[in-house]
């Protein structure tokens, strides 16, 4: 027997789904106006030569003029929405469409046992708040980083007092808590993992997941892509919109697909040390081969996002607008420095040689190579 899915939950689905980049799986579309968008009729039975088909992006819908699909009651037609859309282009059963889109948005099934899995998990959170509440030192050193008691409500941050770890619950688009992210306290830990995930499941998938997603405004067009929960809590307390972290983890082709889904323009907020750096270049190396521009702000060295944040306030979301470059800039702009580094090294080393040379020439020529090695080394002797 098929669990019944919630209301909630097929309502949530479609207000989700975007319902342009879905569309363009299947068509090539154009922009033609204000969140309108056009292109050729992807139905197999329709031989359309002309774009018929619409998107409008402001109210999730879709329809083609020239077969009269997607006006619900029409020709047998079932609806404008994104479920309807894959029911009619892939001749889908309703059930059958919505859980190739649930699969497509990678959100989760409502199963009973994925609701008893998120039952487990908030009790699990509630049980953590608590005990963070008994532990002062660990409170302080929330505290000491720059949260408050709103921020730990609002991330319902708790403390493992059995693991000795932060608990930072991760949450879906609905907000249902899908597992955790635990993290040691002390910053000079050594031996053993800084941060640990929860293990893979029906509800959690880590290699796609995106801390933060849940509060992503849709009207905003670029999702900022960091790399811990500290960087999302601070960076979304002083402003930053829609940022996203991969809990420690490193930056997969999965996360790049799921951002892709967004619709969103990527801008890469890495940490300013050479795992950083790497980070973006394999980062961008997904983006790319998916087709995607996406920006990069190369943080200050030895510096990470919640750093930053507590550094400039609420002048934090200023800083990433004025430094977010183009990927194809970083890479000119790090060959001019590797460029210039070099010429000044050669200088270094002609420079004593040239002044051994001219030690040696007659004061009567020494005006004239003067001014020759001016003109073609751009140095003054």
């Amino acid at each position: 027997m098929y669990t019944r899915f919630p209301d909630e939950f097929i309502k949530e689905l479609k207000e989700k789904t975007d319902l342009v980049q879905l569309v363009k799986q299947y068509t090539k579309l154009r922009k033609v106006g204000m969140g309108i968008w056009q292109g050729v009729c992807p139905h197999p039975n329709h031989n359309d030569d002309t774009p018929s088909f619409t998107v409008w992006q402001k109210s999730n819908s879709w329809s083609c003029y020239g077969c009269h699909s997607g006006k619900k009651g029409i020709d047998g037609n079932k609806g404008s929405d994104a479920i309807a859309f894959l029911e009619w282009i892939e001749n889908l059963k309703w059930r059958e469409a919505v859980i190739k889109l649930a699969q497509w948005n990678d959100i989760p099934i409502p199963t009973d046992k994925n609701q008893k899995e998120f039952k487990k998990n908030y009790n699990l959170t509630e049980k953590y708040r608590k005990d963070l509440y008994k532990n002062e030192e660990v409170l302080d050193y929330l505290y000491d980083r720059g949260l408050d008691d709103i921020d730990l409500e609002s991330w319902r941050i708790g403390y493992d007092s059995y693991n000795k770890r932060i608990v930072f619950p991760l949450l879906n688009r609905y907000k249902d808590i899908v597992g955790f992210n635990k993290r040691v306290v002390d910053p000079n830990h050594k031996g053993g993992d800084k941060y640990k995930n929860s293990a893979a499941s029906e509800i959690f998938n880590k290699s796609t997941y995106l801390y933060g997603a849940h509060a992503l405004d849709n009207d905003f067009d670029e999702i900022r892509i960091t790399e811990g929960s500290m960087d999302v809590i601070l960076g979304n307390k002083y402003g930053v919109k829609n940022i996203v972290a991969t809990l420690g983890t490193a930056f997969t082709e999965q996360h790049a697909k799921a951002i892709q889904k967004t619709g969103k323009t990527p801008v890469l907020i890495f940490d300013g040390d050479d795992a950083g750096n790497h980070g973006i270049l394999k980062a961008l190396s997904y983006f790319e081969s998916l087709g995607v521009y996406c920006k990069i702000v190369k943080l200050p060295s030895g510096k990470d996002l919640a750093d930053l944040s507590l550094d400039l306030k609420f002048g934090i979301e200023t800083y990433i607008r004025r430094n977010a470059v183009t990927a194809g800039f970083l890479q000119i702009s790090d060959l001019v420095k590797e460029y210039q580094s070099s010429l000044y090294t050669i200088r270094l080393e002609f420079i004593p040689r040239i002044e051994e040379v001219m030690k040696l020439v007659p004061k009567t020529e020494e005006r004239v190579l003067k001014s020759y090695i001016k003109d073609e080394l751009n140095i003054n002797l």
